[in-house]
């Protein structure tokens, strides 16, 4: 037992660790190798070595096991309908508690790359209870469908107290080099930190929590995602996850409209008047509006959407008459 953790941040031990988490049968045995892993501690021991101060392997590794233990257990979860009781290491990872720490480790103090690409990873993987390809994420989004989503409450609430990190980090990255591309110099690359930070926000916004959407409205958060959106034209990585967080917006607010809409039944409600003079109160009738979506008013009003986009595709017109490329996210 000593040996297994000590030596638990090595592949092989993690590809062990999945095999009892997945292949043991009969089902009640499984469930006991998963009470002693989870008595064990062996969520917290993996999620400790995502630190700056572990070598970046033992991290990728951790990280990557995390993800397969979630993806494992929901997918079992799922399928086994004799399973009497809850994956104990799911209950484990997506707790408050576990967040929380896995928080810790990637922001308090000295802060690097990998350490918070792989946090973010297994925070990414603990947003999506069910894997969907980024082509079918857009085409729900624009056809206005709902995708399953059942994330915990307790893992939303273990990362909104973080949110001001990740704007942060989406600001001010851990500095790279600059780096030789077909199109020039790149003096400031994007780098994979800040593109982990957009797929995380547009999790986030995916899962529509009022508290979430506040404190990304007072960060300012989706303006510095268009910031970065216009300034770096050629990364489609990093424009596929400010279109999915603008689709996220869109599609809610056009659900919380028609849900609006079909619960007021078209009903006419008088408006409180002042009285004519005669003792008489005037109720001029009208169609009660729906309420007001705060993050597509960030979105159109703060954020200034539509000017940008329009100010974005002059400058290219501009761009382009005097013999220069078309810019990547036109």
């Amino acid at each position: 037992r000593s040996w297994l953790m000590k030596h638990i941040g090595t592949s092989a031990l993690m590809d062990l660790l999945l095999r009892l988490v997945s292949c043991v049968e009969p089902v009640g045995l499984r469930q006991e190798v998963l009470h002693w892993l989870n008595e064990e501690k062996i969520i917290q021991r993996i999620v400790a070595l995502i630190h700056p101060h572990q070598d970046e392997d033992r991290q990728s590794n951790a990280s990557q096991a995390l993800c397969d233990i979630i993806r494992l257990g929901r997918d079992q979860g799922s399928q086994l309908q004799e399973t009497v009781e809850p994956d104990p290491l799911l209950i484990t990872l997506e707790s408050q508690d576990c967040v929380e720490q896995l928080l810790k480790n990637m922001f308090d103090g000295d802060q690097t790359e990998s350490c918070l690409v792989s946090g973010m990873q297994v925070l990414l993987a603990l947003l999506e209870p069910r894997r969907v390809g980024t082509e079918g994420l857009v085409d729900s989004f624009s056809q206005g469908l709902e995708r399953s989503h059942s994330v915990s409450s307790s893992i939303l609430r273990g990362i909104e107290p973080w949110l001001k990190n990740f704007h942060q980090l989406l600001l001010n990255p851990p500095k790279k080099k600059a780096i030789l591309t077909t199109i020039g110099v790149l003096e400031e690359p994007l780098g994979n930190a800040r593109l982990h930070g957009a797929r995380l926000m547009a999790a986030l916004l995916h899962t529509n929590t009022p508290g979430i959407n506040q404190e990304l409205c007072r960060l300012n958060t989706m303006d510095l995602l268009l910031d970065l959106f216009f300034k770096y034209t050629w990364n489609n990585f990093l424009h596929l996850q400010v279109e999915l967080c603008i689709a996220a917006i869109l599609s809610h607010a056009a659900r919380e409209e028609q849900a609006e809409a079909s619960g007021s039944d078209g009903k006419v409600e008088p408006l409180q008047g002042s009285g004519d003079g005669n003792g008489k109160l005037e109720t001029t009738p009208s169609i009660t509006s729906p309420p007001e979506n705060t993050m597509v008013t960030h979105l159109f009003q703060k954020c200034c959407l539509v000017q940008r986009i329009l100010e974005a595709w002059e400058a290219n017109d501009h761009t382009q008459a005097a013999g220069g490329m078309r810019r990547g996210n036109m």
